[in-house]
């Protein structure tokens, strides 16, 4: 199955609820919520150092480093205190319409093995930042941006800075399936997440950037 083609089918799995959501007459005007659940030492090197993973290069180094039971907890402190509810309603109250959470598959803890290192515990806090932004009126894209075994190379945004890209197999894509799978369904079935959509940004070549649907 074409990877293009397996995104495709999952956005349309979610699009209608978009659509209905969003008035038609309006673009999108947002604001990402960087560095919340994907963590890069470049853009918040502070924030970085005060999780306890000053040294470590992604995610997956800081928690083989701390721990896993230090990181969980060094982790929910920052999931915590990242973006609170007065962020999100002053982006509403500058006329926004829109946040983009940048997700790791690792958000769906059975999908993680036993021999990978990412922070446990996330969910709560996106179920609670998401409910804060349906309250606030913004829709809520959730971006799947790290996929199983990295999805570019030498990027801390995979969560696990890798060599060669090891998302490009059937096992991998059949876990961001699942992961694209459960957001759909959640988005259908928890009241918290009503205003949500999901999309990925796959780098399927060195010099290119897919844009799918």
């Amino acid at each position: 199955m074409k990877i293009s083609l397996f995104l495709c089918i999952t956005l349309l799995a979610v699009a209608p609820a978009a659509r209905a959501w969003l008035p038609s007459q309006n673009p999108i005007r947002g604001v990402n919520l960087g560095g919340l659940f994907v963590s890069e030492q470049w853009m918040m090197n502070d924030q970085w150092n005060s999780i306890g993973c000053g040294g470590q290069n992604d995610e997956w180094q800081c928690v083989v480093a701390l721990g896993q039971d230090r990181a969980n907890a060094a982790f929910k402190k920052h999931w915590s205190t990242w973006i609170t509810q007065a962020d999100i309603t002053e982006i509403a109250s500058y006329g926004l319409n829109t946040v983009r959470i940048p997700l790791g598959f690792w958000m769906k803890e059975d999908l993680v093995r036993s021999d990978e290192h990412f922070p446990r515990g996330g969910f709560p806090y996106l179920e609670q930042v998401c409910k804060w932004a349906r309250d606030a009126g913004l829709y809520i894209i959730l971006d799947l941006h790290a996929g199983p075994g990295g999805q570019d190379k030498n990027q801390q945004f995979t969560g696990h800075s890798v060599g060669y890209p090891g998302f490009y197999n059937s096992g991998n894509y059949e876990r961001a399936y699942k992961f694209l799978e459960w957001i759909t369904e959640i988005s259908h079935t928890n009241d918290n997440f009503a205003n949500v959509g999901a999309m990925n940004e796959p780098r399927l070549k060195r010099t290119q950037r897919e844009t799918v649907c």
